[in-house]
């Protein structure tokens, strides 16, 4: 259990930093808001307005049950009691629920312990903010190249 808890506080913490990052990227001046003071579910709201739909828009369920599930760890006095287990193993199991609308191959049999689901969990997100990171470079390349005549590195590869 405690290791359970290190791991989802740890990965929450990075989901939370690619959140801030990825507002970050869109702001002319980000350092006229502190984005790390807004509450979890408004930096949500900001990145999601900002980048708009996605193919794996699934993913959001997952980064919330996934907050809900860090919220019950790290904000309640009663994780450990017989009830607060219980609860925290229903938020597990919804973390899988969400995981699996995403990734249908991880099967309620494969997903041996908290650990896995919690892991594979965290894992599909990172990538989520990887994809989005790399879309957003490659519009913002192709924006500073329009009209300018100018050819990205890539492009002028593939030319040759």
């Amino acid at each position: 259990m405690i290791r359970s808890r290190l791991l989802i506080l740890d990965y929450q913490i990075g989901m939370e930093a690619d959140i801030n990052d990825l507002i970050n990227y869109h702001f002319k001046d980000p350092d006229m808001y502190e984005v790390e003071r807004a509450p979890l579910q408004i930096r949500i709201q900001i990145v999601r307005a900002l980048i708009g739909p996605t193919p794996d828009d699934g993913v959001w369920e997952i980064v919330d049950r996934f907050s809900k599930l860090r919220n019950s760890f790290a904000h309640s006095a009663t994780a450990y009691t017989v009830d607060g287990i219980r609860k925290t193993e229903d938020q597990t199991r919804a973390v899988l629920k969400s995981l699996q609308k995403v990734r249908p191959e991880f099967t309620d049999a494969a997903a041996t312990d908290r650990t896995w689901i919690i892991g594979w969990a965290a894992l599909t997100v990172q990538g989520f903010f990887r994809e989005i990171r790399r879309g957003l470079s490659r519009n913002a390349l192709g924006r500073s190249n329009e009209g300018s005549g100018d050819q990205s590195a890539c492009e002028q590869s593939e030319g040759q």
